[in-house]
């Protein structure tokens, strides 16, 4: 699945369109005690359970959602590189258009089996920290 991501986050030539069926990529969010300062100074954290991707050209919509709790944040913007994603708009779930946004998203390994995604938006003046960890 390592491989899937960056598969996905390097390649334009099989780039789908944007608004086309996502890659889907079960996992978790996973939030350590030292992000707790995080939490008193307003930042959201967001529960996710799956992670999709839609490619298009240049661009790409990141969602991260928890389907059983009806709760959603989708980023739209470009990779940069293999590793990071730029953000230039965020969608919440209870909205219909886009808002302009800044923040980025950085696809790391954990190990053979596991990569994770940390990203860190600002829309206004709340600021969305997603820490998403595929298992396989």
């Amino acid at each position: 699945m390592t491989a899937c991501l960056a598969v996905l986050a390097a390649s334009g030539v099989a780039a789908q369109a944007v608004g086309s069926d996502p890659e889907v990529i079960e996992g978790r969010r996973s939030y350590s005690e030292d992000l707790a300062p995080l939490l008193e100074q307003g930042h959201v954290f967001v529960e996710c359970d799956r992670l999709e991707i839609r490619r298009g050209g240049s661009e790409a919509e990141i969602a991260f959602t928890y389907p059983s709790r009806l709760r959603s944040v989708e980023f739209r913007g470009g990779f940069t590189r293999a590793d990071r994603f730029e953000i230039s708009a965020i969608r919440l779930r209870s909205q219909n258009e886009w808002t302009e946004a800044e923040g980025q998203c950085e696809f790391g390994p954990l190990g053979r089996e596991r990569t994770k995604v940390t990203c860190l938006v600002k829309d206004g003046p709340r600021f969305f920290l997603v820490n998403f960890i595929h298992d396989s």
